[in-house]
């Protein structure tokens, strides 16, 4: 069983990558989700996969996370606030996936934690490899972080950081951009996050 923790987890990559792990609930769980403020998606999100931590970047939406969590009458997990809590779940030993699923600029930091902390990334923000991706890679090298190329039967198939598209694509444009259809067995979203669970 594979622990998971999501940045970005109710933008909608994020989401689709959770609808991914409830079909295949027997390989995979939710250890952390995390959020920039959209608390109201976060605390649904919550009661249905009951992590352990939650991250909200935007300390200032606790209150109301509460709230929405105390309104569906759920647990109210741990939650860490700011870049720093986004950090802390990247990093967290429990996890061995972090999808860093999260918009623009605000998904390097924890991309980079859960780099440094040589975790299995399943990388849907490409941001990160623009603005920082000599960085992540160096980073890699010495941490042993691994990018995800599939997890097929519930095996991991890894590449060194920075090129799992490149391998699959042939060339340095970042796979990132394609989508899939939403159907029974695929999912709009980032293709490494597609081939993260289904290879």
């Amino acid at each position: 069983m594979k622990r998971l923790a999501v940045v970005g987890s109710t933008g909608s990559i994020g989401q689709n990558t959770l609808r991914v792990v409830e079909h295949l609930s027997d390989r995979f769980r939710i250890f952390a989700l995390a959020a920039n403020s959209a608390v109201d998606r976060l605390a649904e999100q919550t009661a249905a996969f009951h992590p352990a931590v939650v991250g909200i970047r935007d300390g200032g939406r606790v209150d109301e996370f509460v709230i929405q969590c105390q309104k569906r009458r759920i647990s109210i997990p741990e939650v860490v606030t700011g870049e720093e809590g986004l950090r802390q779940i990247a990093s967290a030993p429990e996890v061995d996936i972090v999808v860093s699923a999260a918009v623009g600029a605000a998904g390097l930091s924890p991309t980079y934690s859960a780099v440094a902390s040589g975790k299995t990334v399943a990388l849907a923000n490409k941001e990160a490899m623009v603005v920082a991706g000599e960085l992540l890679r160096k980073t890699a090298e010495k941490s042993g972080a691994r990018e995800t190329s599939g997890l097929a039967d519930g095996q991991a198939d890894h590449s060194r950081f920075g090129n799992a598209d490149e391998q699959r694509t042939g060339s340095h444009r970042s796979a990132l951009a394609v989508r899939y259809p939403v159907g029974k067995d695929r999912y709009h979203g980032s293709s490494a996050v597609y081939s993260a669970f289904y290879g």
